[in-house]
Order: structure tokens, then sequence, then C-alpha cells
């Protein structure tokens, strides 16, 4: 068996070699890692939650937030990849997803929550953009939960974007659920890390987005590194 892209070339990669990374799988996929990619293969007969259109729309996004995406894959037998070769040669459309491939993340060592007040800023003013970004391509996000997000000291990386999907919805519809969304996963950053910051739980507004812009200003009048350790 290989993986061949949607264009049915056979990606460089040793499956021998692949590393299995969730050993008790509660996802809709099987995860491993192979050098610096991360290989997604999602279960036989799973309704996929992430179409081939929205990963195209998404690898196009080029933002330190949000995983780097790169080739949706079908897994093939030699003597499948020649019936399946020839109906892409005469035009036929037999391409199943079965998985994809994307850039490899992993925690830093020194948690970077606990150095600065800047760090948290900076993240929130570039996940608003990001949050922009997404909803003008009509994707709702989902599941943006802090086990599907990477804090690393580059940034806050939001992986695992299996359950995005199209909406027929208005831009304005979209923008507020998406930052619900991000308001949501800030909130479990603090939720996880410390019980100083629970009045961000109480913060007033009639949206998430007023409700993100004023745990900015309470994070600019803090003024200190925030302990965020229970």
């Amino acid at each position: 068996m290989n993986l061949y892209s949607k264009s049915l070339n056979r990606l460089d990669i040793d499956l021998r070699k692949v590393e299995r990374i969730n050993r008790l799988v509660i996802t809709n996929a099987y995860i491993y890692r192979y050098l610096d990619l991360i290989i997604k293969k999602y279960w036989v007969g799973t309704q996929y939650a992430i179409t081939d259109e929205v990963f195209e729309l998404l690898s196009a996004i080029k933002n330190k937030h949000l995983m780097e995406l790169y080739e949706i894959f079908t897994l093939l037998s030699d003597t499948d990849y020649e019936q399946k070769h020839n109906d892409y040669l005469r035009g036929k459309n037999s391409f199943v997803m079965d998985g994809y491939t994307a850039k490899f993340y992993q925690t830093d060592d020194i948690n970077p929550l606990l150095e600065n007040s800047s760090y948290l800023l900076t993240n929130i003013e570039e996940l608003k953009e990001l949050v922009e970004i997404i909803s003008h391509k009509h994707i709702i996000m989902e599941d943006t939960k802090i086990e599907n997000a990477i804090i690393q000291r580059q940034g806050i990386v939001l992986i695992d974007p299996d359950f995005y999907h199209l909406s027929t919805k208005s831009i304005e519809e979209i923008r507020n659920k998406n930052y619900r969304e991000l308001f949501c996963l800030l909130r479990n950053i603090f939720e996880d890390y410390g019980e100083d910051l629970q009045y961000f739980m109480h913060l007033r507004g009639d949206n998430a987005l007023e409700k993100i812009n004023a745990m900015e200003q309470e994070l600019k009048r803090v003024r200190r590194p925030i302990d965020l350790r229970k």
C-alpha cells in the first residue's frame, strides 16, 4: 500500500517508518508522525468531517496560527493504483479521500504563557485576524478547543480542522460564530492554567468579539507576567 495525492502522484513517504501517535483512539482518525509530517488516516467508512474543498481553502491560508496543511491522499495497493490511474487519465473522478498530511507541531518545554502578558495580547490580536480570513472564505470553525491548539513560543497554533465546514450564512453570522469559538478557546486557556483570571468568565459584551476585546483591556491593565499556574 502507498499514499497517492489527488493527482495520483505517489507521496514520498516510507510507511515502514511512520510512528503512531494517538494510541487510544477517541477521534475519527489514526494519527501518525513521519519526520516533520503529521499523517492523518481516517477510519474505513468514516463520514469525513473535512471535505477536499475546505481542505484546499484552508491549505491556501499561510498563517502561523493555523496548522499548515499539505496534501490529501488516498491509500492504494499497486493493483488498485493501475485501475485508479487509468480512470484518472480518462477523466473519471474516482478519488476517495483517506486522509491528509500536515506540518508536525509540538509544545515547547517552557510554557510561554508564564513568561509575559504581551504573549497573550499579541496572540489574541493575530488570532482575530485569522478569524477574519477564515470567515471571509465562508468557513465556520468548529471544535476549537484547547486540545486542538498547540501553545508555542512562536504563537498559539490551531490544529485539527476536521470539523471546519462551508456555510451559506452571511459573513457576519459566520464571523460571530467563529469569534465565539475563539473566545471559548481563550477562556479554556485561562480555566486550565489558573484561577486568578476567573473574572474573565464574567466579561461584559453583547457578543464574543466584544468580550475578547474586553479581555485584552484587562490583560493590558495587569502589566506584568501573568502567573497562570494553579
